[in-house]
């Protein structure tokens, strides 16, 4: 875990993440504004699971997310993913996605 708050926490990926992972990027309202097309097969899903369970920091010219979970529970809700340029003159940048089915009151 890396960050907490009182609802939320901020982890690595964990395989029994993949259902609710691989859902969210199927549904057509979140993958509108993303890079990835449709449908979001389970291979890439695996991968991109098995690929984030371990990894623990930025590295220059890539991505990490990291899952962002119920504190109470630990089910996953959504993730962040955060990406550092290659030269300290380009801007990072990050991204955060949402289950469709969660609300602001439910985290």
């Amino acid at each position: 875990m890396y960050i907490q708050t009182e609802r939320l926490i901020l982890r690595n990926f964990m395989n029994s993440d993949l259902e609710i992972f691989l859902a969210y990027r199927n549904d057509p309202v979140v993958a509108k504004f993303q890079g990835w097309g449709l449908p979001y097969p389970r291979e890439k899903a695996e991968a991109f699971v098995a690929s984030m369970t371990d990894r623990v920091a930025l590295k220059q010219d890539g991505w990490i997310q990291y899952a962002v979970a119920v504190k109470d529970t630990n089910e996953l809700v959504g993730d962040l993913g955060c990406y550092v340029k290659k030269t300290i003159f380009d801007r990072p940048k990050s991204g955060l996605r949402w289950q469709p089915n969660i609300g602001a009151k439910d985290t």
